[in-house]
């Protein structure tokens, strides 16, 4: 399995939570002191080739937070479907990890292998 497989898009948000098309919660705003639903529909937005970023962030990741200058700004979700579609931790790991990647990929409008 791929993460695109688990994460599939479209993308979409309610609340502080992004959502993939086929049900798995994909992404959690950790800190609340921004206009949340405008900034996770402009992430929705980006992941789904809606926009392009305008910006280049400095998004790192440190599992499983995506931080935006070393700060918490996402949290990857879908850990327990994951382990439970995994055959092992370290395969559910990886999905987990290469979703991160990517979406840090399109916050930086960097090219990425869609």
């Amino acid at each position: 399995m791929t993460f695109r497989e688990f994460y599939e898009p479209p993308f979409y948000s309610d609340g502080v939570y992004v959502w993939s098309n086929n049900g798995h919660m994909a992404l959690m705003a950790a800190t609340l002191d921004h206009n949340i639903e405008a900034m996770l529909d402009r992430l929705c937005q980006i992941l789904n080739d809606e926009q392009t970023s305008t910006k280049n962030p400095n998004l790192t990741y440190s599992t499983p937070e995506i931080l935006m200058n070393g700060k918490p700004f996402l949290t990857v979700r879908g850990w327990g479907a994951l382990k439970s579609l995994c055959s092992t931790p370290e395969d559910a790991a990886k999905i987990q990890d290469d979703f991160a990647e990517w979406v840090i990929t399109k916050l930086c409008n960097k090219n990425s292998e869609d």
